[in-house]
């Protein structure tokens, strides 16, 4: 949007969000604009191995759309970067800290390159992120 306008950018938009959709494949899979260019997905009942499969072969779906986009250096397509954590159903984790841990790490993903995706186990990673100690 902000390079090349509002429509342009709105079509993007919705082709992310095509190929998103199209890699959830449970009716339980849910996948969001959560604003700007950021979208969540939720999905249930899932490893963190399946989980990573999904969330790279979207990240690979969008690059391959091949959207040009000269103001990303190093791409100049469109590409998206990812955080995303796994954690069981028997945990009560607040809705804030889920959104927390998630944006820190989309943060490290992007901080280490971007156009990659970090997911952790919320088990494995404890109670606070602390992306120094990441790799």
């Amino acid at each position: 949007n902000d390079f090349y306008g509002h429509l342009k950018g709105d079509k993007v938009l919705k082709k992310i969000s095509k190929v998103t959709k199209q890699n959830l494949k449970r009716a339980t899979d849910y996948s969001f604009r959560l604003g700007g260019e950021e979208f969540g997905v939720l999905i249930y009942d899932i490893e963190l191995e399946g989980f990573s499969k999904v969330i790279e072969n979207i990240r690979k779906g969008i690059e391959d759309l091949q959207i040009e986009h000269e103001y990303n250096k190093g791409h100049n397509v469109v590409t998206a970067s990812f955080g995303g954590v796994v954690f069981g159903s028997e945990k009560k984790i607040p809705s804030q800290k889920i959104y927390q841990f998630t944006d820190e790490l989309l943060y490290f993903s992007k901080k280490h390159g971007r156009n990659r995706i970090k997911v952790e186990n919320y088990n494995a990673i404890g109670h606070e992120v602390d992306l120094n100690q990441m790799q």
